[in-house]
C-alpha cells in the first residue's frame, strides 16, 4: 500500500548560519575547555609515564624518594658551577632513558627556572649588589652615593661575579625542579605515598595529600563537563563580555558539584571500612638493583661532604 508522503517533509526548510564572532580566534569557553583538558590530561600523562617501561621506572619507589631528598640537599648545598651542569645533563640523560616525552617536561621546567630562578637572581649582576669586574658598564655617575643599605657605586654595570651568581641560582633552581619532576613522572602516586609512609611521615597528612590529589582532578573534570554543557547549549550565540559573566556565575556550581562528588568517594571510603588512619598496602622490598642504584647516586654527595 503506498501512501503519499506528506507536503511538510517535502519543503525545504530554511537554515540561518550562525554569526561566527571574535575573527575566527578562540572564544572563552573554548580556551577554558583547552586549559581544563591539558591540565587532566598532564595527571593521566603522569600515571602513564610511570607506568612505562623505562631506566627509572623499575627501582624501588622508596630508593626514589631517598635519591630525591638526598640529592636536593647536595643540590642546593654545592657551590660548584660545573657541577651544576653535570648533574642538569645527568638528569635530562635519565629522562631520555626512562623514554618522557623531553619536549613537554622541559617546557616546564624552563618557565618555572625562568620565573624562580632567573628573574629573582636578576639584580644579583649587578655591581652594588655583587661586587666585581665589571664587563659592561650601564650607568655612570659623577660621584658614588649611598641608598638605605646600598653604596651606589660611580659605575653601574653587569659584573662577571654577578652572572656567575646568577647562573649557579638558575640551575640550583632548575635542577631541584627537574630532579623533582623526575621522581614523580617515574613513580606512580600511590607509592610515593607508600614510601613517604616508610619514612614515617603521619599518616594523617598522606591521607591530605591522596584526597586533595584526587580532589584537583574531580574538580577539573567537572568543570570541564559543565563547560561542554554549557558550549552545547549556547555555542557562539552570546557576546564575549556576557559568557564570561554566565561562566564566572558558575564557578560556585562548579564548586558544589565536585564537593558533592568529593563527598560521595569519602562515604564510599567509610562504607568499605575507612576510619581515618592511613592503612597503606604492599610496597615492593628493594633488590640488589635497587641498593646499587642509591649508592651509585649518592656517592658524589658523599664526595662533597668529606672534602
Amino acid at each position: 500500500m503506498n501512501e503519499p508522503i506528506p507536503s511538510f517533509l517535502l519543503k525545504p526548510e530554511k537554515h540561518e548560519p550562525v554569526k561566527v564572532t571574535g575573527g575566527g580566534h578562540l572564544s572563552f569557553i573554548d580556551r577554558t575547555l583547552s586549559n581544563l583538558a591539558a591540565f587532566v590530561k598532564a595527571g593521566y600523562n603522569q600515571s602513564y609515564t610511570s607506568a612505562t617501561k623505562g631506566f627509572l621506572q623499575q627501582f624501588n619507589a622508596g630508593i626514589k624518594i631517598v635519591f630525591l631528598f638526598w640529592n636536593l640537599v647536595i643540590i642546593g648545598l654545592w657551590p660548584n658551577f660545573y657541577y651544576q651542569l653535570l648533574v642538569a645533563f645527568l638528569l635530562f640523560s635519565l629522562f631520555y632513558f626512562s623514554h618522557i616525552r623531553l619536549a613537554q617536561v622541559y617546557r616546564r621546567i624552563v618557565i618555572i627556572g625562568f620565573f624562580f630562578g632567573f628573574l629573582i637572581a636578576v639584580p644579583a649582576i649587578f655591581n652594588f649588589i655583587t661586587p666585581g669586574k665589571i664587563i659592561l658598564p650601564l650607568v655612570r655617575f659623577d660621584d658614588s652615593h649611598r641608598f638605605w643599605i646600598y653604596n651606589i657605586p660611580r659605575v653601574i654595570g653587569i659584573t662577571k661575579e654577578g652572572c656567575f651568581v646568577m647562573l649557579l641560582f638558575f640551575l640550583r633552581v632548575t635542577n631541584s625542579v627537574t630532579l623533582t619532576l623526575l621522581v614523580i613522572y617515574t613513580t606512580p602516586i600511590h607509592q610515593i605515598v607508600r614510601s613517604l609512609k616508610r619514612v614515617h611521615v603521619p599518616g594523617m597528612l598522606l591521607m591530605v595529600i591522596t584526597l586533595c590529589f584526587k580532589f584537583i582532578f574531580i574538580l577539573a573534570a567537572t568543570a570541564e563537563d559543565t563547560f561542554l554543557a554549557l558550549k552545547s547549549r549556547w555555542w557562539y550565540k552570546s557576546k564575549h563580555t556576557p559568557s564570561q559573566r554566565i561562566v564566572a556565575g558558575r564557578v560556585a556550581y562548579i564548586f558544589r558539584r565536585s564537593w558533592t562528588k568529593y563527598e560521595e568517594v569519602y562515604m564510599a571510603m567509610v562504607s568499605k571500612g575507612f576510619s581515618g588512619e592511613a592503612n597503606l598496602s604492599y610496597l615492593r622490598k628493594p633488590l640488589r638493583k635497587d641498593y646499587i642504584f642509591l649508592v651509585l647516586s649518592i656517592l658524589p654527595g658523599l664526595a662533597y661532604f668529606l672534602s
